[in-house]
């Protein structure tokens, strides 16, 4: 019999705070459902080094891999679409900012988990694509929204709707779960993809 030393993984948690995420078409909304699983999917990785990614029109690795589960639930719990500060969604600096938080060597023991609507603004997703295929680091999508989608509210300081946001047009601008983009990402990088909607 061969014995391994066993250690745990590093999982970096990567999670879209764009403006988009306060749609309700998942309820209470997209963001809260993606910060209620993420802090799930932290009880499960006892033993692993986590870290924690938010991004929206720019990526920002709010926690370093770290054992410390305390301080990643800190970072998940305080999570808002204010937490960066570049409007937009750039998926492609989110996947290469996950990408930079893990040391080179253990790929087989890496793995992304990213909550997102999916939608691309910045078009960024599919060069940055190929640079995680090239890492060997597993991306495991969950698609947060629906494909009918739903309006994109606008807040006041207190988190209450009080608009929503308006196409040029003045008509209301609807946010659609791109679930392609998502399965395309999975696929590519022999990861899964998950659906929020069916937990």
């Amino acid at each position: 019999m061969v014995r391994r030393a066993s250690h745990g993984s590093d999982v970096v948690l990567v999670l879209d705070v764009s403006a988009s995420m306060d749609a309700r078409d998942v309820a209470p909304s997209r963001l809260d459902e993606a910060r209620q699983e993420a802090l799930a999917v932290l009880e499960q990785l006892q033993g692993s080094r986590v870290g924690v990614v938010a991004f929206a029109g720019d990526a920002s690795r709010l926690c370093p891999l770290t054992l410390d589960r305390g301080a990643a639930r800190l970072v998940l719990g305080s999570l808002t679409t204010g937490s960066t500060s570049l409007p937009g969604t750039d998926l492609g600096r989110a996947l290469g900012m996950a990408v930079r938080v893990m040391p080179p060597g253990r790929r087989d023991e890496q793995a992304i988990v990213l909550w997102t609507d999916g939608e691309d603004l910045e078009r960024g997703a599919r060069v940055a694509l190929e640079h995680v295929v090239a890492s060997g680091v597993r991306v495991y999508a969950v698609g947060v929204g629906t494909p009918v989608g739903g309006e994109v509210p606008v807040l006041d300081d207190l988190g209450r709707a009080v608009d929503v946001k308006r196409t040029p047009g003045g008509g209301p601008v609807v946010s659609r779960l791109d679930e392609d983009l998502l399965r395309a990402v999975a696929r590519r990088t022999r990861g899964g993809y998950f659906s929020a909607s069916r937990p």
